[in-house]
């Protein structure tokens, strides 16, 4: 004869297997121990101070487009229809950018600069106004510590140095007359 299962006696069942206490399974042998470390270096921070801008000085216009570069090295070179507008300081003098670095003595840093900006201008003559807007490639630095151009450069033993920068502007054909301002961002961080 069959017994009838009650609800009861069967939620009873349930819950004395599902209340059973649940007991961890014993590891054989002795617990370990280990120690870690946490390790920090405090690095001064670099500091970079703007000493000159860079320069491209006085063109003229032309119905041939050109360009004018200043070398990080100072070098100056005109192509196309560009050629210097004055002569013996007439006009403002080219010279690469210059900035000065100070940091954490011995170590190495990075100078990173964008491919390329546009300068803005505003033209002087003939009512005023937006000037056409100029590109400026090339960007390029040199550090004073350093033999030859690369990328990373070292710190001297004071935590000093200093670097140019250098670049291209491109002039189109039949420019009006007009003074032009671009911000170059420069990074630096430790390499």
């Amino acid at each position: 004869m069959r017994w009838p299962i009650r609800p009861a006696r069967l939620a009873a069942c349930l819950l004395a297997v599902i209340g059973l206490p649940a007991t961890p399974a014993l590891a054989s042998g002795t617990a370990a121990t280990a120690t870690g470390s946490a390790l920090a270096q405090v690095v001064e921070p670099l500091v970079v101070a703007r000493q000159a801008d860079l320069a491209f000085g006085g063109v003229f216009a032309s119905k041939l487009p050109g360009t004018v570069s200043v070398g990080a090295d100072g070098a100056l070179g005109y192509s196309g229809g560009a050629q210097s507008a004055c002569m013996g300081g007439a006009c403002l003098d080219t010279h690469p950018a210059s900035f000065t670095v100070t940091g954490e003595p011995g170590r190495t840093y990075v100078v990173q600069l964008p491919a390329s900006v546009v300068a803005t201008g505003s033209i002087t003559g003939g009512g005023g106004g937006l000037a056409p807007p100029l590109d400026v490639d090339g960007l390029a630095a040199v550090s004073a510590n350093a033999a030859s151009g690369g990328t990373a450069w070292q710190l001297d033993g004071q935590g000093r140095d200093r670097f140019d920068i250098g670049g291209t502007l491109h002039l189109p054909a039949d420019l009006p007359s007009a003074n032009y301002q671009v911000t170059i961002p420069v990074v630096v961080v430790y390499g």
